[in-house]
């Protein structure tokens, strides 16, 4: 059973917006995750963002990605629907539940639970910013936090920076990497 919290035990904080502030280009820049194997060079959770879109009161959310398997970029559009006040739910590679934990406007932080077709549930924490941004101490700080609060360590997270505006070409970034 994937571990759906309920809408009202959500901390959004001071820094979110409304959720049609998240339409436009976005990339991707940090992938946590429980199973690390699924988020590392080749796996199937390594997704690249471009963009993301919703309309009115973004009952649906369209998620436009990538993802790199055997040297070739698959480029997927995955519709999700707001199944309840701020949880989202898409399927790709299984059931996707998720909901944004920090919104700065140059930069997106969500919590994600993936089923698979088999029962498995992958925590993933994914960190997407608008192209260019560079994030403050302040919010390298938050992200660390968030991730200590998951439970996830170092070798659960992969920093990422995508170089030029299509695939294949993406390169580590040491951006949002923990100085300690």
């Amino acid at each position: 059973m994937v571990p759906i919290p309920r809408a009202d035990s959500i901390a959004m904080g001071k820094k979110d917006v409304k959720a049609s502030a998240q339409s436009g280009a976005w990339r991707t820049y940090v992938l946590a995750s429980n199973n690390s194997e699924l988020i590392k060079e080749g796996g199937i959770l390594r997704v690249f963002y471009r963009s993301m879109s919703c309309e009115g009161l973004c009952d649906e959310i369209s998620n436009r990605f990538y993802v790199k398997q055997e040297e070739e970029c698959l480029e997927y559009t995955v519709v999700a629907e707001r199944i309840n006040k701020s949880i989202y739910k898409g399927v790709f590679e299984g059931d996707n539940y998720f909901y944004s934990i920090r919104n700065t406007g140059d930069f997106l932080v969500y919590k994600k639970f993936n089923q698979d077709e088999d029962g498995n549930v992958t925590k993933v924490i994914l960190v997407v910013g608008k192209p260019g941004s560079i994030p403050t101490e302040e919010q390298k700080e938050e992200l660390q936090r968030i991730l200590k609060e998951n439970h996830l360590s170092r070798d659960n997270v992969q920093y990422v920076l995508e170089a030029g505006e299509s695939p294949p070409s993406f390169l580590p970034t040491a951006y949002w990497e923990d100085p300690g």
